[in-house]
């Protein structure tokens, strides 16, 4: 029954994705075949200022086309976890959450079924824009903005890390990736689930929860960077000397914090199965 929530989900999701992925690929392009035929005119973009006539109007032309391609990466990355935080609440939480949790399913595949969906949109999403920022700056800066250079940089992980400890960095980095797009979705899903607990305004609940999440977040934030600077000041040396190599602790603090931020994620994920499961209010 997952299976066909997860088809569910994504048939109603796909459409309004995709076509906001192809325009942000589309200007991406858009702009590639024009630095490209026109890379020797890239300069004035950075130089207008002090330049007058023809120079104007291609500096004028530049700006809007960075600005609407800026608009909808923008549009792209937040318009992204709204939409799926906006589906979560009136599939689950509003009319239609009396269908939805009348089906023969259990909470956790609803939970799961739009979590896959929103993760796999985010990952697509992250990939477009990616893609086309790299195309458009080979494009407009040719020579001076090498991909091979990235790719040495990315050997050359290899080679300061090891072989297998480089592999065990980029599995981390990818990991901290996906975790940070679970944390990402999980928080809206928390807050919009703590909302449904209020007798009524539960939309300005679940802002007021989001938004409440988000300045305790930046606190332990603050605090943690703090505690940790400290930390480092006042540990003896023996303790560093605990690692083989600066490698190893990079590894070290990188997995606890991996580990922290799906701890984080299993928590929210409970809280909004528990809400769900146990005091579900779509009144």
């Amino acid at each position: 029954m997952l299976g066909k929530l997860f088809a569910h989900e994504w048939k109603d999701s796909w459409k309004l994705m995709t076509i906001m992925n192809i325009t942000v690929l589309a200007l991406s392009a858009v702009g590639a075949v024009f630095f490209h035929r026109n890379s020797s005119l890239v300069k004035p973009l950075f130089e207008s200022f002090e330049k007058s006539g023809g120079d104007t109007l291609y500096y004028l032309t530049c700006t809007g086309y960075f600005m609407l391609l800026v608009f909808s990466i923008a549009v792209l990355a937040v318009g992204c976890t709204i939409y799926f935080y906006i589906r979560f609440y009136r599939n689950l939480y509003t009319d239609q959450g009396y269908l939805m949790h009348t089906l023969p399913v259990n909470e956790h595949q609803l939970i799961l079924s739009k979590t896959f969906v929103c993760l796999i949109w985010r990952i697509i999403s992250a990939l477009a824009v990616t893609a086309g920022i790299i195309v458009l700056m080979m494009s407009a800066f040719g020579d001076d903005f090498d991909l091979a250079d990235i790719l040495e940089g990315i050997t050359g992980l290899f080679e300061d890390f090891g072989v297998i400890r480089g592999f065990i960095f980029i599995i981390l980095i990818i990991l901290l990736l996906l975790g940070k797009a679970l944390f990402t979705a999980y928080t809206g899903y928390v807050c919009i689930s703590i909302g449904q607990l209020a007798a009524k305004n539960k939309v300005l609940a679940a802002i007021g929860t989001y938004f409440g999440i988000r300045v305790l977040i930046q606190i332990i934030s603050t605090f943690g960077s703090q505690y940790m600077v400290m930390l480092s000041a006042m540990a003896p040396y023996d303790l560093f000397e605990l690692f083989e190599s600066n490698e190893n602790a990079v590894l070290i603090g990188m997995t606890f914090l991996v580990l922290i931020v799906y701890l984080i994620c299993a928590a929210m994920y409970m809280i909004v199965y528990s809400i769900m499961n146990k005091r579900l209010n779509l009144e």
